[in-house]
């Protein structure tokens, strides 16, 4: 899609994700900020694993 001004623009989830998924790959240290409205919830699209992730913040303590 392009908006009149010469400049493409990307709207696809998918290449969020891709994107999402090489800043964690290069990154030194990955943090995930997410409210628990976001936990136990499935997407069309994977970013990483738990085992890439060096520290999760939230705004309350997980359930169990």
């Amino acid at each position: 899609m392009t908006d009149g001004r010469a400049r493409l623009w990307e709207r696809s989830v998918e290449k969020e994700a891709e994107m999402a998924r090489a800043m964690v790959r290069l990154a030194g240290s990955a943090t995930v900020l997410g409210d628990s409205s976001k936990f136990g919830k499935l997407t069309p699209f994977a970013v990483a694993g738990f085992d890439s992730i060096d520290c999760v913040v939230r705004e309350e303590a997980p359930d169990g």
